[in-house]
């Protein structure tokens, strides 16, 4: 009886591992990832990116004479050269905060 328990357990575990492979299986072969179609999509974003990236060169040097300009700017966390807005962070300040201020925008 002991035996017949023991191949039970056996075949229950081995069902549920075969069954778990399947559907892992199954998974991996419809997921959007592996598709063709998801690949050309991707490969079609890569090269538009790629050739209408912004030039953030100027950006960056606006930027950087904004936060010159204005040091309390600069030194803001949320605007400044550290903040969470990154670069766009200058620009930002000035279109909600700096026209009002009368604060000078570019070089």
């Amino acid at each position: 009886m002991k035996l017949v328990i023991t191949n039970w357990k056996v075949i229950l575990v081995t069902g549920v591992m075969v069954m778990a492979a399947t559907l892992w299986l199954l998974g991996l072969l419809t997921s959007p990832g592996t598709s063709p179609q998801t690949r050309q999509q991707r490969l079609y974003l890569n090269h538009y990116i790629q050739n209408n990236a912004p030039d953030l060169k100027e950006t960056r040097l606006l930027a950087e004479v904004y936060w010159k300009r204005y040091p309390d700017v600069g030194s803001d966390a949320h605007f400044g050269r550290n903040g969470i807005m990154g670069i766009h962070g200058a620009l930002a300040h000035y279109n909600q905060h700096g026209k009002i201020e009368e604060r000078r925008w570019g070089e």
